[in-house]
């Protein structure tokens, strides 16, 4: 049994230079706080816009990587440093090729994403999780997970193993990802999405997301 504590969800923010081109490889995350900092993030996927339909691959918020100047090295932790952009940069130290742009959901938007909706999740272990003043149970199976129940698999898939993490976000970034393609624009109006690309690629990027499936 997985015992995860978990702080309540913050927004936090960065600024960045807008990326002029949509091209093939968009670095996807799931903002939120961390024990002990500022700030991480919880889901870093990429999503493959050069494919049709587009791809979301998870890539693991712990994988190590070197994090110039600082003493961390986990792929999450390049966030409080330099935001998506450095999530994108540290993508590039740990596979070679770097996401030409970013589009963060902070955990307030993935609240607004899933409002009054629930996402289905496949729970590879059991995981109790303290999370905004409360624990969150779940078991083995697929469930119906709710904004918060979301948001607490989130926190709690660090203490899976590495294969059944990148699993579970994968589906969490999938599930947003799809979402994005409805209340995208008027999420990024209101501060809880953002990302580097200017608004017509950013328009191509949503309308890409409708049909998109999980990748490899």
């Amino acid at each position: 049994m997985l015992v995860v504590a978990a702080a309540a969800i913050a927004l936090v923010v960065h600024d960045s230079a807008r990326t002029p081109v949509l091209s093939g490889g968009i670095a996807l995350v799931v903002s939120g706080p961390a024990d002990g900092q500022a700030a991480a993030a919880w889901v870093t996927d990429v999503v493959d816009v050069a494919a049709h339909p587009a791809r979301v691959r998870a890539v693991d918020p712990l994988t190590h990587v070197t994090l110039p100047g600082t003493s961390f090295d986990r792929l999450r932790d390049a966030y409080p440093f330099g935001g998506s952009n450095g999530i994108a940069d540290a993508i590039r130290r740990a596979e070679g090729e770097r996401p030409a742009a970013f589009v963060e959901i902070t955990a307030d938007g993935l609240r607004q994403l899933l409002a009054n909706d629930r996402i289905e999740l496949d729970v590879p272990s059991p995981m109790d999780v303290f999370a905004d003043a409360r624990v969150y149970s779940f078991a083995v199976g697929r469930m119906q997970a709710d904004a918060d129940e979301t948001l607490a698999v989130c926190r709690g898939a660090e203490y899976l193993a590495k294969p059944e993490r990148e699993r579970l976000l994968g589906q969490i970034g999938l599930a947003a990802a799809r979402r994005l393609a409805d209340r995208g624009l008027a999420l990024e109006r209101s501060g809880q999405v953002r990302t580097n690309l200017p608004p017509e690629e950013f328009g191509r990027f949503l309308r890409e997301m409708a049909n998109a499936e999980l990748g490899d």
